[in-house]
């Protein structure tokens, strides 16, 4: 019987990089993507991992304008061997509300038309349309009139479709004219051959040039009162600015005065 002694080398059989599969990844714009893939080795071998497509390295920040389909490349290679997988990645668009400027307070008088000009930016290049509370108009128009005096609080929205910002303001409506004010205007009481001196006067708070008339039982200020007088007489007094007019009126109650008898040239006779 013979033998012989026989020398088997058995060479050790490397394995690829397992990477697990990664179904996809979804971020939104303005996000930052960042994800660790599960790398490993069968034979314990050190691996280089290497990303391609869309990035080249992760974490990374997506801008505003990202939105869209993309894929990423990972290798993983141990030297020898080498796996990838592709990876969908979905940068989903994020919407930017408009960003409107404020609108100063505006104060008018009442017959002006008031106008509102907001001005709004979209960050996306969105068209903006532009909303406007009571009494604006669709246009941010205003036609104001006699008796809207007062303050009013109004809301301006900027909208691009999808989202919306606002921002108020006030409108102070004032008189158009304020009305002369009448001062002194009271009833009097004289007598027969008294000489009446009216004090009345009247301011204007917008310093208008004002005149006063006098109408019934005086035509001025100044009156004579004759003998026939005696009794209750009504006076009308108009202040007049050029645009507005106040009215007052007073009562003038005469006294009957008692004279002597006069004889007359012939009484002697």
């Amino acid at each position: 019987e013979q033998s012989q002694e026989v020398k088997i080398i058995v060479k050790k059989l490397n394995r690829a990089p397992v990477i697990k599969a990664v179904k996809s990844l979804n971020v939104r714009e303005g996000e930052t993507l960042d994800h660790t893939f599960n790398i490993s080795d069968p034979d314990g071998d050190p691996v280089t991992v290497k990303i391609s497509g869309w990035t080249e390295s992760l974490p990374k920040t997506t801008g505003y304008s990202d939105a869209g389909d993309y894929t990423i490349v990972v290798n993983a290679s141990d030297g020898e061997l080498s796996s990838k997988i592709t990876v969908p990645v979905k940068v989903l668009n994020v919407n930017r509300a408009p960003i409107i400027e404020t609108i100063a307070d505006k104060s008018v008088r009442e017959g002006d038309l008031i106008s509102a000009t907001p001005v709004a930016s979209d960050s996306d290049g969105d068209k903006i349309t532009f909303t406007y509370s009571l009494p604006l108009n669709r246009s941010g128009e205003w036609q104001t009139k006699r008796g809207d005096i007062g303050s009013y609080n109004i809301t301006v929205g900027a909208s691009d479709g999808t989202t919306s910002t606002k921002t108020r303001f006030s409108i102070i409506v004032s008189a158009s004219n304020h009305p002369p004010v009448l001062l002194g205007v009271e009833n009097l009481s004289v007598k027969e051959g008294d000489t009446i001196k009216l004090g009345i006067t009247a301011s204007d708070e917008d310093n208008d040039n004002v005149t006063i008339l006098y109408t019934g039982y005086m035509n001025s200020p100044e009156k004579k009162i004759g003998y026939n007088d005696q009794g209750t007489h009504d006076v009308v007094v108009r202040a007049m600015d050029g645009k507005d007019e106040t009215r007052g009126a007073f009562k003038v109650v005469v006294e009957e005065v008692n004279r002597l008898p006069v004889f007359g040239p012939n009484s002697f006779k």
